[in-house]
């Protein structure tokens, strides 16, 4: 008998998980059934697949050497008395792609940076058997361990406005920026230095993009997973936007 009751306490258990799990997810999985011609695009034309894209080698995994740390101005900058540009932070090297979403992850390691986790990536294939291009997000954000503590390094997928390979949906990979930073948040938060990077990074590709705040979000809205983390501050993140549309 205390058997039984056990498996229902059990099978019920996992019912209400996959309720709570379902309602966070609705609607995004409401936005992408309204997206189905672009699903079919994105097959037809090979941007949800590994196999279909020539990268430059030179690009691949490389960091920009011009771009400044945590986005700031450079010292050559202040001491010429040139205000900052922040619109033009992080512009890709080509015409810069249609971006409907900024999908932020955590690397779930101490350490780490872009050319680690391009190594990891090459080892992988994606759904139809093809290796990876290499690192699947579009920017790492260091913690002092494997890169500077909150430096925003763009990979060759931004620099040449690709797809990504984070997400594990096809649509988001296509349409979503995938940002990643170095630190395992189901254990502690991020740096100090990070969380100003990653907000001045959002605000930027939020403000070109026009993406609005509820299109932040992370890649547990996307995935079953605990990424980017428990002690990941996604709403104070989010609300770098929201403060920029008051004024």
């Amino acid at each position: 008998m205390t058997s039984l009751r056990l498996r229902a306490v059990l099978v019920m258990t996992a019912a209400i998980a996959v309720w709570i799990d379902t309602g966070l997810r609705k609607p995004l999985q409401t936005e992408v059934q309204g997206n189905e011609n672009l699903h079919a695009e994105l097959i037809q034309d090979g941007s949800s697949s590994e196999s279909q894209r020539q990268v430059r080698p030179e690009l691949a995994g490389v960091v920009r050497k011009d771009q400044p740390l945590t986005g700031q101005q450079s010292d050559s900058q202040q001491s010429k008395g040139k205000p900052s540009q922040e619109n033009q932070e992080w512009r890709a090297e080509v015409p810069e792609s249609r971006w409907n979403w900024l999908i932020l992850h955590h690397s779930a390691t101490a350490s780490g940076s872009v050319e680690t986790i391009h190594d990891e990536h090459r080892r992988r294939t994606d759904g139809q058997g093809n290796q990876w291009l290499g690192i699947g997000y579009h920017f790492v954000i260091g913690n002092g361990n494997g890169m500077p503590d909150g430096h925003v390094a763009a990979t060759f997928r931004w620099e040449q406005q690709i797809h990504g390979a984070h997400s594990g949906h096809a649509i988001f990979n296509a349409r979503g920026v995938g940002i990643c930073l170095i630190g395992n948040f189901e254990i502690s938060a991020p740096t100090v230095k990070q969380l100003a990077a990653v907000k001045r990074l959002v605000r930027v590709l939020a403000v070109r993009h026009q993406i609005p705040a509820d299109r932040v979000i992370g890649h547990s809205s996307v995935k079953a997973t605990s990424c980017p983390g428990k002690k990941f501050p996604m709403q104070e993140v989010r609300e770098v936007i929201a403060k920029m549309l008051q004024g």
